[in-house]
């Protein structure tokens, strides 16, 4: 499943080109009623409500899990609605605040459900998405430390998924890495205004266990390379869809991977040339490894005789 492909396009197509958060929470809440028809996962009947949980063993088609994805954009979109409208106002704040909670909650239970049944590219992009949410939350609730952590955390993921995508994806991820940028930029502002990189500092110093032993502490946060922190198990997990990608460029030659990006190749003559020239080198090492092979038997017979 694309998540950010599907996501994305949704967004264009249902209201966000032109701002309208309202309208494409209505199709977000269509879309998962249709859903849930489709593969039968009701709560219930009309006559009585009974709460379903969705677990990993429900998940025999991908529109299972498109069902918590759908679910965290409708929770999303009307806390984005709730901000425009209301301003400053504490009760609709309060509203704003909840739904943004239970988007991240949805977030989790997708990145949940693609960890069990989700293939590699699956469970990375998943990642990317529930820590974009649960950012969101912790930005709004203008808790800056972890919502520069979350941020930084998708922002290296997206950043990763541009060596492997393909060139229709990959405008995508950019797109993303763009968006966060400058939140990731505020964020640091905020933390190193409020004076919150000098307390970490100090706790430290007294020996504030709970500080070096967090995921990332503050003062790792304000260098301008904490992404280099979760890269190694970044490459870890990425490199089975590099495998995947290369492997299906020598099958089918669509596009080709050049300084770890997959450009396509349109040019139907191109890739004709390109398939010759392929079957053409396989020849040449063929011959090649012959001649080595045959070498050392000329060697012995000329010695035996």
């Amino acid at each position: 499943l694309d998540i950010l492909s599907l996501v994305k396009s949704s967004q264009s197509e249902h209201g966000l080109r032109h701002g309208d958060y309202d309208r494409y929470r209505a199709y977000c809440s269509k879309r998962v009623r249709r859903l849930r028809r489709a593969v039968g996962f009701l709560h219930g009947t009309k006559a009585k409500y009974t709460r379903r949980m969705l677990e990993p063993k429900h998940c025999t088609d991908e529109r299972f899990i498109m069902i918590p994805l759908i679910n965290a954009e409708r929770a999303w979109s009307h806390a984005m609605h709730l901000k425009r409208e209301s301003g400053a106002e504490a009760r609709p704040r309060h509203h704003l605040l909840t739904r943004l909670a239970k988007a991240a909650r949805w977030a989790s239970e997708l990145q949940a459900l693609c960890d069990a049944r989700g293939d590699q590219r699956t469970k990375v992009e998943a990642e990317a998405y529930a820590s974009w949410m649960k950012a969101n939350h912790s930005l709004e609730r203008e808790n800056f430390a972890p919502a520069l952590r979350h941020f930084l955390h998708a922002k290296a993921i997206y950043e990763h998924l541009c060596g492997v995508a393909l060139f229709g994806d990959l405008l995508a991820y950019k797109e993303m890495v763009e968006e966060i940028e400058p939140i990731v930029r505020y964020c640091r502002y905020q933390l190193q205004t409020s004076g919150a990189a000098a307390e970490a500092a100090g706790a430290a110093g007294e020996g504030g266990a709970a500080a070096a032993d967090d995921e990332m502490t503050i003062a790792d946060l304000l260098r301008e390379d904490s992404a280099s922190v979760v890269s190694d198990v970044l490459a870890s997990k990425l490199a089975p869809i590099l495998e995947q990608v290369q492997a299906k460029q020598a099958q089918s030659l669509d596009h080709v991977v050049f300084r770890q990006q997959a450009l396509p190749v349109t040019n139907e003559k191109l890739r004709v040339v390109m398939l010759k020239s392929k079957e053409l080198l396989d020849q040449i090492e063929t011959a090649a490894s012959g001649a080595d092979a045959s070498e050392p038997s000329a060697a012995a017979a000329a010695a035996a005789s």
